[in-house]
């Protein structure tokens, strides 16, 4: 195949990845790119726009076959120092391979499977990246990759955050890891701004509260658990099933699940600065120590 044959293939595969990701709802502009041909996604949720991007590298090919060497699943080679490029990128990268023949592509995530170490140990000059034949691309995965990218975007702030608060240590407390943290139960449904005389207020949604108290009361305790470590897991709970009515398709990274938690475990010792409350809370932590 000619050289100006695989640029026309790019191209061809190149629009109809755009107006397949257009018509799931994003709007992407083409890049250039040091490989092949990119598209930039920029996205917004609920009318804003989000803070994370999608950055899609697009591979066209007439002979799908040709990536099936052995008849077991697609895959492409692409040069190790592009790969680094992308697996170390703030963004998503997620790398298309589309059979312009057949209308049809794949996609795969290079920072899931490229490791930077062992390929630099091994001196690599390519790697291959493999696309499951489930990954096809559609609109409903362009909307999956799109949530996936704001988790990722979520992640990165959050484990900055707690790296400056590890600096900050002892001289003054975090508010950026707090904030943060709200940022990210905002998306997920249990917190809610208000603005007021004092600024901009935060609180826990009743009803995710509610339903953490229901949690804790029925979760099983576990042989030799102690009571606080009860209290978390239930947090992680009521966070991961708040996640889960945003977007079910996407599971939460730890981080994400911690900071979710934590948010609600603030909100209860603020509730058991009450002296009532707090003898309660003794209470019930003496009777789950048995």
């Amino acid at each position: 195949m000619t050289p100006d044959t695989d640029d026309r293939t790019d191209e061809d595969a190149l629009h109809a990845v755009s107006d397949l990701i257009a018509d799931a709802g994003p709007a992407p502009e083409a890049i250039a790119s040091g490989y092949g041909k990119g598209l930039l996604v920029q996205t917004d949720h609920e009318g804003q726009m989000d803070a994370s991007r999608l950055w899609v590298q697009v591979k066209g090919t007439a002979e799908i076959g040709s990536h099936r060497p052995n008849g077991d699943g697609l895959s492409l080679q692409v040069p190790f120092d592009d790969a680094m490029r992308w697996v170390r990128a703030l963004d998503l990268v997620v790398v298309v391979l589309w059979d312009v023949v057949g209308d049809v592509g794949w996609y795969a995530i290079p920072s899931a499977q490229v490791d930077p170490v062992e390929g630099v140990n091994e001196g690599l000059k390519y790697v291959t990246l493999r696309f499951a034949e489930e990954d096809v691309l559609t609109s409903e995965a362009v909307d999956v990759l799109v949530w996936r990218a704001r988790l990722e975007n979520h992640r990165l702030l959050v484990l900055g955050a707690r790296d400056a608060e590890q600096k900050e240590k002892g001289t003054k407390p975090s508010y950026r890891r707090a904030m943060t943290a709200l940022d990210f139960t905002d998306l997920a449904g249990m917190t809610e701004r208000r603005s007021g005389p004092n600024g901009v207020q935060y609180r826990v949604l009743p009803e995710v509260f509610t339903e953490f108290e229901e949690v804790l009361a029925k979760l099983p305790g576990e042989q030799g658990e102690e009571p606080e470590k009860r209290v978390r897991r239930a947090a992680h709970v009521v966070t991961s099933r708040r996640w889960k009515m945003i977007e079910p398709r996407q599971d939460l990274p730890n981080a994400l699940l911690e900071e979710g938690a934590e948010i609600i475990l603030t909100r209860l010792r603020q509730e058991l600065e009450d002296p009532a409350a707090r003898r309660f809370a003794e209470g019930w932590a003496r009777r789950n120590r048995r």
